[in-house]
Protein backbone atom coordinates (compact mmCIF):
# COMPACT_ATOMS: atom_id res chain seq x y z
CA UNK A 1 0.00 0.00 0.00
CA UNK A 2 3.02 2.63 0.95
CA UNK A 3 4.72 1.29 -2.42
CA UNK A 4 1.79 2.11 -4.33
CA UNK A 5 0.70 6.02 -2.75
CA UNK A 6 4.86 6.27 -3.17
CA UNK A 7 4.56 5.46 -6.88
CA UNK A 8 1.63 8.08 -7.42
CA UNK A 9 3.11 10.56 -5.48
CA UNK A 10 6.08 10.47 -7.56
CA UNK A 11 4.35 10.08 -10.73
CA UNK A 12 2.76 13.64 -9.58
CA UNK A 13 5.97 14.96 -8.80
CA UNK A 14 7.51 14.01 -12.24
CA UNK A 15 4.35 15.59 -13.99
CA UNK A 16 4.23 18.59 -11.95
CA UNK A 17 8.51 19.09 -12.90
CA UNK A 18 7.59 18.86 -16.34
CA UNK A 19 4.80 20.90 -16.92
CA UNK A 20 7.18 23.40 -14.50
CA UNK A 21 9.53 23.28 -17.34
CA UNK A 22 7.25 23.44 -20.55
CA UNK A 23 7.31 26.18 -22.47
CA UNK A 24 4.05 28.31 -21.87
CA UNK A 25 3.35 28.84 -25.52
CA UNK A 26 5.66 26.90 -27.28
CA UNK A 27 5.26 29.01 -30.71
CA UNK A 28 6.52 31.95 -28.92
CA UNK A 29 9.56 30.05 -27.36
CA UNK A 30 10.36 28.51 -30.59
CA UNK A 31 10.16 32.57 -31.95
CA UNK A 32 12.24 33.34 -29.26
CA UNK A 33 15.27 30.68 -29.93
CA UNK A 34 14.90 31.83 -33.23
CA UNK A 35 15.88 35.89 -32.32
CA UNK A 36 18.52 34.25 -30.21
CA UNK A 37 20.24 31.95 -32.78
CA UNK A 38 20.17 35.01 -34.91
CA UNK A 39 21.47 37.09 -32.67
CA UNK A 40 24.34 35.19 -32.01
CA UNK A 41 24.66 34.09 -35.65
CA UNK A 42 25.09 38.09 -37.34
CA UNK A 43 26.41 39.21 -33.82
CA UNK A 44 24.14 42.22 -34.08
CA UNK A 45 20.79 42.67 -31.46
CA UNK A 46 17.65 41.96 -32.91
CA UNK A 47 15.72 45.22 -32.87
CA UNK A 48 12.06 44.77 -31.68
CA UNK A 49 8.96 43.83 -33.84
CA UNK A 50 7.09 47.14 -33.70
CA UNK A 51 3.28 46.56 -32.95
CA UNK A 52 0.89 46.54 -35.92
CA UNK A 53 -2.02 48.68 -36.18
CA UNK A 54 -5.35 46.10 -36.17
CA UNK A 55 -8.20 47.98 -37.79
CA UNK A 56 -11.43 46.04 -36.99
CA UNK A 57 -13.40 44.63 -40.06
CA UNK A 58 -16.78 47.36 -40.54
CA UNK A 59 -19.80 45.56 -39.46
CA UNK A 60 -22.84 45.34 -42.08
CA UNK A 61 -24.53 48.41 -40.63
CA UNK A 62 -21.55 50.20 -41.52
CA UNK A 63 -21.37 48.48 -44.87
CA UNK A 64 -25.05 48.99 -46.00
CA UNK A 65 -25.38 52.46 -47.99
CA UNK A 66 -28.82 54.15 -47.49
CA UNK A 67 -31.58 53.65 -49.51
CA UNK A 68 -32.62 56.87 -51.29
CA UNK A 69 -36.15 58.03 -49.42
CA UNK A 70 -38.24 58.87 -52.53
CA UNK A 71 -41.28 60.89 -51.47
CA UNK A 72 -44.10 63.10 -53.08
CA UNK A 73 -47.29 65.12 -52.68
CA UNK A 74 -50.94 63.84 -52.43
CA UNK A 75 -51.90 64.80 -56.02
CA UNK A 76 -49.16 62.68 -57.50
CA UNK A 77 -49.98 59.65 -55.95
CA UNK A 78 -53.17 60.16 -57.16
CA UNK A 79 -51.59 60.60 -60.16
CA UNK A 80 -50.05 57.32 -60.59
CA UNK A 81 -53.57 55.40 -60.38
CA UNK A 82 -53.35 55.57 -64.12
CA UNK A 83 -49.89 53.69 -64.00
CA UNK A 84 -51.19 50.64 -61.77
CA UNK A 85 -48.57 52.34 -59.20
CA UNK A 86 -50.91 53.76 -56.74
CA UNK A 87 -52.03 50.64 -55.48
CA UNK A 88 -48.28 49.47 -55.23
CA UNK A 89 -47.29 51.96 -53.71
CA UNK A 90 -49.89 51.90 -50.92
CA UNK A 91 -49.16 48.70 -49.88
CA UNK A 92 -45.36 49.35 -49.66
CA UNK A 93 -46.58 52.51 -47.32
CA UNK A 94 -48.81 49.88 -44.92
CA UNK A 95 -47.86 48.89 -41.89
CA UNK A 96 -46.95 45.09 -43.03
CA UNK A 97 -45.20 46.62 -46.06
CA UNK A 98 -42.79 48.54 -44.10
CA UNK A 99 -41.75 45.40 -42.09
CA UNK A 100 -40.97 43.08 -45.20
CA UNK A 101 -37.83 41.46 -45.65
CA UNK A 102 -35.18 42.58 -48.01
CA UNK A 103 -35.83 40.06 -51.14
CA UNK A 104 -39.66 41.32 -51.11
CA UNK A 105 -38.41 45.22 -51.15
CA UNK A 106 -36.45 44.19 -54.10
CA UNK A 107 -39.42 42.57 -55.59
CA UNK A 108 -40.87 45.88 -54.84
CA UNK A 109 -38.69 48.13 -56.38
CA UNK A 110 -38.39 45.59 -59.47
CA UNK A 111 -42.09 45.13 -59.85
CA UNK A 112 -42.10 49.56 -59.63
CA UNK A 113 -39.86 49.94 -62.54
CA UNK A 114 -41.13 47.41 -64.40
CA UNK A 115 -44.90 49.11 -64.48
CA UNK A 116 -43.48 52.50 -64.54
CA UNK A 117 -41.51 52.01 -67.32
CA UNK A 118 -44.52 50.49 -68.96
CA UNK A 119 -46.37 53.42 -68.12
CA UNK A 120 -44.02 55.93 -69.75
CA UNK A 121 -43.99 53.26 -73.43
CA UNK A 122 -47.79 53.08 -72.96
CA UNK A 123 -48.01 56.97 -72.46
CA UNK A 124 -50.79 56.73 -69.76
CA UNK A 125 -50.02 59.71 -68.12
CA UNK A 126 -51.03 63.60 -69.57
CA UNK A 127 -48.98 65.97 -67.23
CA UNK A 128 -45.69 66.50 -68.37
CA UNK A 129 -44.90 67.39 -64.35
CA UNK A 130 -45.48 64.11 -63.45
CA UNK A 131 -44.07 62.16 -66.40
CA UNK A 132 -40.75 64.16 -65.52
CA UNK A 133 -41.28 63.13 -61.36
CA UNK A 134 -41.79 59.15 -62.46
CA UNK A 135 -39.16 59.34 -64.91
CA UNK A 136 -36.13 60.60 -62.30
CA UNK A 137 -37.98 58.20 -59.88
CA UNK A 138 -37.23 55.05 -61.81
CA UNK A 139 -34.01 56.44 -62.87
CA UNK A 140 -33.26 56.67 -58.61
CA UNK A 141 -34.69 53.17 -58.38
CA UNK A 142 -32.30 51.72 -61.37
CA UNK A 143 -29.17 53.23 -59.82
CA UNK A 144 -30.05 52.12 -55.98
CA UNK A 145 -31.00 48.32 -57.26
CA UNK A 146 -27.27 47.34 -56.35
CA UNK A 147 -27.59 48.73 -52.98
CA UNK A 148 -30.69 46.34 -52.49
CA UNK A 149 -28.83 43.30 -53.21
Amino acid sequence: MKKTVLAVALIALAATAGLALWPEDPVAARWQDYLARLERLTRQPVPPAAALELRPYPGNAALRRPLPDLRTGLLNYLGLRHCDLMSLVSERNSALGKLRSASLRLDYELTFIQRGERCLAEAKLEDTALIALLERTLAVKRDSLGDLF
